[in-house]
């Protein structure tokens, strides 16, 4: 279903469905690349951190090998959206880190106390996923946190 979805979804481990209160998105971490099909993950999340008053943590991970070089740009790009989302009245915190974006998010999200990790999924498969897997797929096994993905297709 995850790979064939061209909805968003949200994903909730059985263990998480069992608590008999209504969900509590404190925190949000959504996780951007620069590309357009990522941003496509932002108005729900806007629209989450409006209704839950959530704290949305902006996350972009540069690539392993233009680490040094894309930090200055990748600040710059948060900045700006988080300058965005901040004019809305939403409180946000803007973060660049790491080098492997799929433990990356997996781990801050652990160490933030993350609610909910949100991300755009571009749907790769085939051959294509095999040589360079998949961000979504790795934060889905690794990951024991609910999360929202937006199909890119």
């Amino acid at each position: 279903v995850l790979r064939q979805t061209t909805l968003p979804m949200l994903l909730v481990r059985p263990r998480e469905l069992a608590i008999s209160h209504e969900p509590v998105f404190d925190k949000l971490m959504v996780t951007l690349d620069g590309s357009d099909e990522a941003e496509r993950v932002l108005p729900y999340a806007q629209t989450l951190a409006k209704r839950f008053e959530s704290e949305i943590l902006l996350l972009s991970v540069p690539d392993d090998l233009q680490a040094e070089s894309q930090l200055g740009n990748l600040k710059r790009y948060l900045e700006d959206i988080a300058g965005a989302l901040t004019a809305t009245g939403l409180t946000v915190r803007p973060i660049v880190a790491g080098s492997d974006p799929a433990y990356t998010i997996v781990e801050l999200a652990r160490a933030n106390n993350v609610d909910l990790i949100m991300l755009a999924t571009h749907g790769r498969g085939g051959r294509e996923r095999l040589m360079f897997g998949s961000v979504a797929d790795t934060v889905v096994r690794n990951s024991h946190r609910p999360i929202f993905m937006v199909p890119v297709r």
